[in-house]
């Protein structure tokens, strides 16, 4: 799939723009309208999605509204649309292309690793546990764990800035 940006105008007859993932052109409006966007205009783009970045915060946020929506039974599909919408616009870009690939059939976790900057390993790692056991919309104790580690990451790679290493420890191991 080729990567197109365009600019639309949504409902509120806001101008938008943005980057989206598709076959050719006339399957990006296609997709536009579907999202309730009027398209202006189509072209081709060169951004490099993986490059995007966003806040630990911004992530941390977006992982516990996901496993609110989620465990209030909303469909994983419907909470991305949501969530994008609320996202600032290089987030948004990335939830709608993650809600294209699960459209599409990959997972969620798989779909997540196309953004390395944004969702590392560990991150993905846990969302494929939740996917793979088909408990990722019951369980509330892997958005507590993910959340704990983009907040331990975030943490560790501050004091990590200011050349200061800590050990993390735990009560509960002898």
């Amino acid at each position: 799939m080729a990567t197109y940006k365009y600019q639309a105008f949504d409902k509120a007859e806001k101008k938008v723009s943005g980057i989206i993932s598709a076959s050719d052109t006339i399957e990006a409006r296609n997709i536009l309208i579907s999202r309730e966007l009027n398209p202006l205009k189509i072209v081709p783009g060169k951004e490099n999605k993986s490059k995007t970045k966003i806040s630990q915060k911004e992530l941390s946020i977006f992982t516990k509204q996901l496993s609110a929506l989620l465990s209030a039974g909303t469909p994983l599909e419907t909470s991305l649309m949501l969530l994008s919408q609320q996202a600032k616009s290089k987030f948004t870009n990335v939830l709608l292309e993650i809600n294209d690939d699960i459209t599409e059939g990959k997972g969620l976790s798989e779909s997540m690793k196309k953004f390395p900057q944004i969702f590392d390993d560990i991150y993905t790692s846990t969302i494929f546990a939740g996917e793979s056991s088909a408990s990722l919309p019951q369980t509330r104790d892997f958005i507590r764990g993910v959340s704990e580690h983009v907040s331990i990451g975030a943490a560790y790679k501050k004091e990590k800035a200011m050349g200061v290493h800590f050990i993390l420890c735990r009560d509960d191991v002898a």
